[in-house]
């Protein structure tokens, strides 16, 4: 069996914990029975040393192959230590990385076939060992794993906001029948309109059916136009799911402090993404009064806002029919 090294370039710690999920994979592509330690990675810098003395450790007394995976735009530098540690190591055969290495790993990840729920459920498991929840409601873990689900990102967990009465108001809204306001198509057509339509509710988006005369023209975007229309049009909305445009979890707000303090508000989910009023939105929405849930950072956007709505529809879904 090979010993097998990645070499890279030195970079900071969350670089580095994405090299260790490299050499996982290889190894478990390449030596999938194995329980030893024959994948490592050499960080170089600028001194050919950094390669040579963790070369020097690994390769004590090993006469097997050895097989380099260069993982950084270097080639032609990677391709001179080889050749020198070739001359340094005579008794190991030593060889980059070439097509039949990644034809294995093509044909082992291609063998082990997975369900799409049985990629949800692992997906899962690994993100409850790795994620720091103590102390949130079960109802409040649901929500925020859907959101590193959806984007893979675990700083949501730092610094996702949510009113106190945001999630329960959300099931409320969802198991009465309410509908749901998007911003935009994409966030539309990614919620569970069948979960929500079994509890007489609709997933509604004002853009579709917003023709020339309509749409008000210079110092309004189409989305808060469509938001203006929707509220005057539609009183049945209990959640608005705001993830693409600042204009409109803007209008939202400002629509809905028109309303008095024994209004009945709907659950505002603001996401928006981006660099421009996306943070400054969403801080305001953070300072109002009414239930809402969004997160204290430019990311954000249509994953983030399906997948607290999605979250929200399983957890009305779990506690059964409404009747």
């Amino acid at each position: 069996m090979e010993k097998i090294f990645i070499v890279s370039q030195a970079g900071e710690s969350g670089y580095r914990e994405s090299i260790g999920s490299i050499e996982e994979t290889l190894h478990f592509c390449l030596h999938q029975d194995c329980d030893g330690d024959c994948v490592n990675t050499i960080f170089l810098d600028g001194d050919d040393s950094s390669f040579f003395d963790p070369l020097e450790g690994y390769l004590d007394k090993w006469t097997g192959r050895a097989v380099f995976f260069p993982v950084l735009p270097e080639g032609e530098r990677i391709k001179n230590l080889i050749g020198k540690a070739k001359e340094r190591f005579p008794e190991v055969e030593m060889r980059s990385s070439g097509s039949e290495d990644f034809l294995g790993i093509i044909r082992q990840l291609r063998n082990e076939t997975l369900m799409p729920e049985e990629i949800e459920k692992r997906s899962f498991a690994i993100l409850s060992e790795e994620a720091e929840l103590n102390g949130l409601s079960h109802e409040e873990q649901a929500v925020i794993k859907r959101v590193v689900h959806a984007t893979a990102d675990f700083g949501f967990i730092r610094n996702i906001a949510l009113h106190s009465d945001a999630i329960e108001h959300g099931i409320t809204m969802i198991r009465e029948g309410k509908d749901i306001l998007t911003d935009i198509e994409m966030v539309r057509s990614g919620v569970n309109g069948r979960t929500l339509k079994r509890f007489g509710g609709r997933v509604v988006c004002g853009l579709s059916g917003l023709d020339g005369k309509r749409y008000s023209g210079p110092g309004q975007t189409r989305s808060e136009t469509a938001i203006e229309l929707m509220f005057k049009e539609n009183t049945n909305i209990g959640i608005v799911a705001i993830g693409n445009a600042p204009t409109a979890l803007l209008k939202v707000i400002e629509i809905l402090n028109r309303n008095g303090p024994d209004a009945a508000f709907p659950l505002v989910i603001g996401v928006p993404v981006g660099f421009v009023k996306a943070l400054e939105s969403k801080i305001l929405l953070s300072l109002q009064r009414f239930p809402f849930i969004t997160n204290i950072s430019r990311k954000g956007g249509t994953p983030v806002a399906v997948a607290v709505v999605n979250a929200l529809l399983k957890l009305a879904d779990e506690r059964g029919d409404k009747h």
